[in-house]
Order: structure tokens, then sequence, then C-alpha cells
């Protein structure tokens, strides 16, 4: 039976899980069950089941939920931008186990009440509970430069807040997961991990830190009973959280761009529409998409951070599992 790496994404933007589902099949392909060819069957010429590599057993799937970021609209700086890449990965972790416990509960209690003669398990169960949660935020980076003076061929004149400070745009990815089986799999081939964590002595959940002296090997989630708004600790001993983090490269933004965010509190996206005369622009290209003549797409630009995000998961013996 195919296992699911199940990915829950903090945004319902079209352009944020394309990218996030482009970079996690980048870096899990290998693991992943292939897809059928078309015309092609399940069984050999006698009719017994294929072999598949011993790797191909798990599949991803992705689930995306509108959450908050819990910061401002539009984030100035690094703390604030990570702040809310963090907020919407965990938001994102959290709803996406509220769903999968309420399918289960919906479940049990059918079978409790022995009205499932006609129902199928399927129905309820057929989407595990997270493994990771998965955030991308993005910000603003307030550069001070030396101004010139005079005035950009708009009027604006240049010796005022804007003339003086370079706003550049930046993003946050940030990756919460697990030691488990199933967020460990794509760790390299030299790794060493085998499910203990580089502070083995620490086993947190999302919210708080928990002690215990524990040693083993990668666990599956679905074989305990975890949910993040109980103590992890005591549901499930082996189950550790960790961070995964990236940021963007960066690139400085336009002065009329930069005068909007600055003096009328305009969001980027917006300020973006204004000045190019674009309807929506940040479900679509994005600002990056426009400036560099649609070489790198919005997706294209949080698809490298993405998979950086991951490195903690290639090579988990090297990173703390501790939030």
């Amino acid at each position: 039976m195919t296992k699911q790496i199940h990915v829950a994404i903090g945004s319902k933007n079209p352009c944020k899980i394309d990218s996030v589902k482009s970079a996690f099949h980048k870096v899990f392909e290998k693991h992943l069950s292939p897809p059928l060819q078309k015309g092609e069957s399940e069984s050999d010429e006698q009719g017994q089941p294929k072999q598949q590599p011993q790797a191909a057993e798990y599949e991803l799937v992705f689930t995306s939920h509108n959450v908050p970021s819990n910061v401002s609209d539009q984030p100035m700086g690094d703390e604030e931008t990570l702040k809310g890449a963090k907020n919407r990965a965990m938001a994102a972790f959290e709803a996406a186990q509220k769903e999968y416990t309420e399918r289960k509960k919906v479940f049990q209690d059918k079978d409790r009440n022995n009205n499932n003669a006609d129902t199928n398990i399927d129905c309820y169960m057929v989407l595990g509970p997270p493994d990771f949660g998965i955030g991308l935020e993005g910000g603003i980076e307030i550069r001070s430069t030396q101004s010139s003076g005079g005035s950009d061929n708009d009027g604006n004149d240049n010796d005022d807040e804007a003339g003086r400070q370079e706003l550049w745009c930046m993003a946050w990815m940030a990756i919460v997961g697990t030691n488990s089986a199933a967020c460990t799999l794509a760790k390299h081939e030299s790794s060493t991990f085998n499910g203990e964590a580089a502070d083995a002595g620490s086993n947190t959940n999302l919210h708080s830190n928990t002690n215990s002296n524990h040693t083993g090997t990668a666990v599956d989630r679905e074989d305990c009973n975890t949910n993040i708004n109980t103590n992890i600790a005591s549901s499930c001993p082996l189950v550790q959280f960790k961070w995964g983090l990236s940021k963007t490269a960066a690139f400085p933004l336009p002065q009329k761009i930069s005068h909007l965010i600055l003096h009328e509190n305009v969001e980027l996206g917006d300020a973006d529409d204004m000045v190019f005369k674009r309807v929506n622009s940040k479900q679509g290209s994005g600002t990056v998409g426009l400036l560099t003549n649609h070489i790198i797409t919005r997706s294209d630009y949080y698809d490298h951070a993405i998979v950086l995000a991951l490195i903690s998961f290639i090579w988990p013996e090297h990173y703390s599992f501790q939030l």
C-alpha cells in the first residue's frame, strides 16, 4: 500500500502552491511511487502484480489552507517576515491535523453506531495526518542610501524618506516537520540519521519544550495518536518537531513602488498593480516576474528557497529537532 507524505500549505495562492509542489517533488522524486503510464497495467504478463522498487512506496499529497500570518499585511524586515512564515506553517499544520481528527471521528462514530455497512473507509481516511506544514511570507527590507537630491521623472522629491531609503523585496520559507520516516525519507544517501535527533534529549511539540531521554529509529506519525494541541510527548514519545528555514534572494524595488509603500502604506502587490497597471499580480507572476521580464516567475523565486528549507530534513542529523 502506498504511504502518504502530506504537505499542508498555509496559503491558497496558486503561485505559492505551485512552488511548494515543484520543490517537494524535486526533493522527494526518487522516493515516490512512479505514476502508471497511459494504458499500463499494474500486473505483468502472467497476471502477477508488478514489483515496484523498494523506495517507491510513497506519494506526495498537498492541501492548502487559508490561514493568518498574524503579522502586518506588509511585513517589514527579517524578524517580522520570518514570524509570519512560521505562523502560517504552524497554522496550516494545525488546520490539517484538525481536519484529519474530525474525519477520523466521523468514521469512528459511524462504525460505533454500526451504520457503515455501505461506507468505504477511504471516504474518511484517504487523507492522513499532516507530515509537513509550510508557510511562505513575502517581506520588505529597508536599506539606507545617500540621497542625491532633486526629483525623479514624475516630479517626486528624491530628498525624502523614499529617496534616502531603498526597499528590497525578499521572502522567508518556514517548514515544520518531524523525525518521522516520511519527513526524513529524502535524507542524503550518506546520512547517518536513524531517528536520533542531534538534540535527542529534546522532545517538543509546536508550542513547548518537553525533555525526554529517548533513542530509536524514525517513526511513522500515523502510528501515534498525535495532536499538536495536546502534549505530543505523552501521546507519542518518539515524535519530535523541527523547523526548516530559508530566505530567498533579495532585489531592489523601483522607487515609485517604494514611495507608495513608505508614504501611503500600500502593500507591495497593490503598489505593483498601481505602478505597472496590472490586476492582482500577487496571484500571478508577482513583482519579480515583471521586473525580470518573466525570466524568474514568482513560483521560480520561491522554488529554490523551499528546497533550501528542506535541507534540515535531507541531513537531519546535522540540524536540531527543536522548535
